[in-house]
């Protein structure tokens, strides 16, 4: 049977003020420590073995924090506690978020740990989302910035081209009548014998064998044109 009386007293003599009940040497119990103030986790077989306050032995000698020296270090990591009343480091004290306006509870090390972050909770899915918008953008305006860069690259190739294109287009009987677009793209050009414009690439000019006596086939939908009327002698359609 676990005796809570002898069990505080085990953690007084060794200079802890126990705070949840006493339920045994190999359980977990929460205690303050008298010389330093602060509160943490220990087992009575820690204790027993010697292990001690890791806030002491991180930091030296350390004396606990005054209720209005715990209330202005809240308020400068953007929390308002509800009351003056500092429970301790570790311990979690009901405060407004300064940043969304909620009441939480958090300890005053998270709540300097954030470094004016705001509350764990609704304004750390916030940041989250921020973060991730700002992440889209930067993406984005690489990817623009990408295809400004190869657009400029091309266009420079292009031009580079287009001497050699036009004197292609000459010797195939036509005049370009526009820019040179690229190889394989649409391009406007000028047939020499009968003056009218046609659409066609580079490539195909580059693979005709002898230029064609005239560039521009098939029905031309804008001039006049014969219709002839055919009738069946046999059927009379």
């Amino acid at each position: 049977m676990v005796n809570e009386e002898w069990g505080a007293a085990q953690y007084e003599a060794a200079g802890w003020i126990l705070l949840d009940p006493y339920r045994g040497a190999t359980k977990s119990h929460r205690a303050e420590h008298k010389e330093c103030g602060n509160q943490d986790t220990k087992k009575l077989e820690s204790i027993r073995q010697g292990k001690g306050c890791v806030y002491c032995y991180r930091a030296g000698p350390m004396t606990r924090l005054s209720d209005d020296a715990a209330f202005e270090r809240m308020v400068k990591a953007v929390f308002t506690p509800k009351d003056r009343e500092y429970p301790g480091v570790l311990t979690k004290w009901l405060c407004t978020c300064n940043e969304c306006g909620r009441d939480v509870w958090i300890t005053l090390n998270y709540a300097e740990a954030a470094k004016g972050a705001g509350c764990p909770d609704v304004c750390r899915e916030k940041r989250k989302a921020e973060k991730k918008a700002a992440t889209a953008a930067r993406a984005a305006e690489r990817r623009q910035k990408g295809q400004e860069d190869r657009g400029a690259r091309w266009k420079s190739k292009r031009k580079a081209q287009e001497p050699e294109a036009a004197a292609l287009a000459l010797v195939q009987g036509c005049t370009p009548a526009e820019d040179y677009p690229g190889p394989d793209e649409p391009w406007k050009l000028t047939c020499n014998a009968c003056g009218e414009l046609f659409v066609t690439t580079c490539a195909y000019l580059r693979r005709m064998k002898k230029p064609k006596a005239c560039h521009v086939q098939g029905y031309d939908t804008v001039r006049p044109a014969y219709v002839y009327v055919l009738e069946h002698l046999k059927t009379g359609r």
